[in-house]
């Protein structure tokens, strides 16, 4: 749905897992992505390893317990393998 607000979310332990992932069609995995983020009225680039549809940081932190909410995403910047 356009227009919906997603959160960011960074953990070192999902960032370290990534090359658990399978590659697919020979296709390079995303370690993480840098986002445009903006977070106490300050908008700033950041390393996120994951994007959800809610602030809540539950879900993410059941699975990473050294997860971190960066802020609200502003865009997509680009994807570092």
């Amino acid at each position: 749905m356009p227009g919906t607000t997603k959160y960011a979310y960074y953990s070192e332990k999902q960032e370290n897992t990534s090359y658990l992932l399978k590659s697919y069609n020979d296709k390079k995995i995303v370690k993480y992505n840098i986002y445009l983020v903006k977070k106490d009225g300050l908008e700033k680039e950041v390393k996120v390893t994951e994007v959800m549809r809610s602030k809540e940081a539950e879900p993410h932190a059941e699975r990473f317990d050294d997860s971190v909410y960066m802020g609200e995403v502003v865009r997509w910047i680009r994807s570092v393998y």
